[in-house]
């Protein structure tokens, strides 16, 4: 029965499927049952930290009875979704992917699941990811890598990869992240989803467990980009637990049928990296369709945008090296396992020692070493500044231009264990998002075909600030352009 629902419900848009619950075509019962027998069949994709299986199926049947009802539901009444493990949920264990926080139980849920939760949405699992979203390809996790869906050997992404690889092997209909430098658009292009990354401060941080404070995000993955603006909808608008979530609604065009009159920019810097020669050329053609569809496209300049990656470590190293302090194994988290301590200062090292991951340790200390009295002025003051620059920048960029379209890896999703054996590169690659992430700019990723390895290729539309709207008519028409080929 339930293989028989997941083939009925194939390609079909949360929509859709809200439709057919509505009208007992299905139950969310049975789809929530298939999405976990589907996570049983692919346990060594390493996608969940948590499975909520319980809890999932009493969700569903109070869904089904708010839906028989009669009841004006929500369309994401009764539609399976996957949490990211660093966003709070009550109850059920909150580990970041890390030992620190491997007994973690919220006792308060995080504003945006709590959101979805009045929507009566069914909560699956909390996924894996890099341990406190730090790391690009979801191999720094305590908890194992998680394994790309559409090949086993590959990465999904970091340091959404759980949240973007439930969605891509039928566990989950939609998903939540977190986007600090990239986090949910590289799992979106790593594994053919759509994946949004909004303006900060549209989506609430309370209940986000803190890698960077200025710079995390709350995010929306799913299958298309109407499923991804009607997750944003119902986790956007203001909070009172987070005063940087000041959502405002600001008007730009909207765009119907067609591109005419759509002004585009491609940053030559970005598109002059060095990349993937296929991957480039599907991007290539990916702009030419743009411009088919009717939008104006020129190559633009901004000096400097590579030390967008160097800015962007500083600062969140620094708060990294702040927000990780508490994780001393007496105000918060796991203690090391030694029976007595001479001092606080051996029993803070070996708890952390013991239960932080090595890229954990890593930006710690980098951030410490940036916010040590001899080195405050010359690079973490000198990064803020730049910050400024580059959202300066791109806000006169985006003063002429309706979106910036860029791409977001220069290659196809790397095989697990590349990189230890060169991280440099990894850091390098990340440039293709970081200038954004430091706007605070909102970006959405959308599929853009395959590699001839059959792995998917992604790429980004940025816009201004609480400009997601535009993000959303663009990026559908050039979906509808893209389906009916």
């Amino acid at each position: 029965m339930s293989n028989n629902i997941l083939k009925q419900i194939q390609g079909s848009q949360i929509s859709e499927i809200s439709k057919l619950l509505k009208s007992s075509q299905i139950s969310s019962k049975e789809l929530t049952l298939s999405c976990l027998e589907n996570i049983s069949a692919n346990v060594d994709s390493n996608t969940y930290i948590t499975v909520c299986a319980e809890s999932a199926l009493k969700d569903a049947e109070m869904a089904d009875k708010l839906i028989k009802s009669g009841e004006n539901t929500h369309a994401l009444t009764g539609i399976p979704m996957a949490i990211k493990d660093n966003i709070c949920t009550s109850g059920t264990l909150t580990t970041c992917a890390s030992r620190m926080l491997r007994e973690h139980v919220p006792v308060y849920d995080a504003t945006a699941f709590n959101r979805l939760k009045a929507c009566n949405a069914v909560l699956i699992g909390k996924t894996n990811m890099d341990e406190f979203g730090m790391g690009s390809t979801c191999e720094n996790s305590a908890f194992g890598s998680v394994k790309n869906p559409l090949d086993r050997t590959r990465s999904a992404g970091g340091s959404s990869g759980g949240s973007a690889s439930a969605i891509a092997e039928g566990t989950a209909i939609f998903s939540l992240g977190s986007d600090t430098g990239g986090s949910i658009r590289l799992p979106a292009a790593f594994c053919g989803l759509v994946g949004l990354c909004p303006t900060y401060g549209s989506i609430s941080r309370h209940g986000l467990i803190s890698y960077a404070s200025s710079l995390d995000r709350v995010a929306p993955l799913a299958k298309s980009v109407d499923d991804c603006k009607l997750v944003f909808d119902a986790v956007k608008s203001d909070d009172n637990f987070d005063k940087t979530c000041i959502y405002q609604n600001r008007a730009s065009k909207r765009i119907e049928n067609d591109l005419k009159g759509v002004k585009i920019a491609m940053i030559s810097q970005l598109w002059n990296q060095k990349m993937n020669p296929e991957v480039k050329n599907a991007l290539e053609k990916c702009a030419a369709r743009f411009e088919e569809l009717g939008a104006d496209i020129d190559y633009i300049d901004i000096a400097n945008i590579e030390h967008s990656v160097a800015a962007y470590y500083i600062i969140s190293c620094a708060e990294v090296s702040s927000n990780l302090a508490r994780y001393d194994g007496v105000r918060y988290g796991s203690r090391a396992t030694k029976a007595s301590f001479e001092s606080f200062e051996e029993l803070a090292t070996l708890t952390r020692q013991e239960n932080f991951g090595k890229e954990v340790r890593r930006r710690i200390l980098l951030g410490t070493f940036m916010l040590s009295a001899d080195n405050r002025e010359k690079y973490y003051k000198n990064a803020v500044k730049y910050r400024n620059y580059i959202q300066n920048e791109l806000e006169n960029v985006l003063g002429t231009y309706d979106l910036i379209l860029s791409p977001v890896f220069a290659d196809t999703p790397p095989k697990l264990g590349e990189f230890e054996k060169d991280p440099v590169s990894f850091y390098e690659n990340d440039l293709f998002c970081l200038p954004f992430s430091l706007a605070k700019i909102p970006s959405i990723c959308l599929p853009s075909g395959f590699h001839a390895d059959s792995m998917p290729v992604g790429f980004q539309l940025s816009a201004n600030a609480f400009c997601e709207e535009i993000l959303f008519d663009v990026a559908k028409i050039y979906e509808r352009q893209v389906r009916s080929c």
